[in-house]
């Protein structure tokens, strides 16, 4: 496992494409893990989290840009290919050329990789991925985030809700 920070990863100095990397999870400043992705780019992936490469941010993305220059601090782990099948239960075996079938294989290994941290995590930004799972709920210090983006939310669906006519 690589642990980077988000300057690291804001700066793009740690930039390395690397086919072993293939998942993170973004914990905030006190080590509570709020998200778990994958990626077979997540350097890249990272950075469009927090809108760079395209027009909006993510959900989590916004989170970690509302919070600069607090959460440059924070820390990402990012978990390579054979801690993926360690974390399933599976033994890896490397192979430098795969077939389609092999990449398939991998794919759907990281899948359950993604899946047992977050049941073992249950981050906060992965509620809405996973139905039936109870998230922790993100420490103290980012309540009134919670409910300033709330608000903006009900402003937002009653600003584009249609208005029907009083009879």
């Amino acid at each position: 496992m690589i642990t980077v920070t988000w300057a690291e990863i804001r700066s793009g100095v740690l930039y390395m494409a690397s086919e072993d990397l293939c998942l993170y999870a973004i914990k905030e400043r006190t080590g509570q893990i709020i998200y778990v992705g994958k990626s077979r780019d997540p350097f890249g992936r990272l950075c469009q989290h927090i809108g760079e490469g395209q027009d909006l941010p993510s959900l989590i993305g916004r989170f970690i840009l509302d919070y600069l220059p607090e959460s440059d601090a924070w820390e990402i782990d990012l978990y390579e290919l054979l801690e993926c099948y360690e974390l399933i239960g599976e033994e890896y075996k490397y192979k430098k050329y795969l077939n389609r079938r092999e990449v398939m294989i991998i794919d759907s290994r990281v899948d359950r990789a993604e899946t047992v941290l977050i049941r073992k995590y249950t981050p906060y930004f992965n509620s809405a991925k996973m139905s039936g799972l109870n998230p922790v709920p993100l420490p103290v210090i980012y309540c009134s985030y919670l409910e300033k983006t709330s608000k903006q939310i009900v402003a937002a669906l009653m600003a584009i809700s249609p208005r029907t006519p009083k009879g």
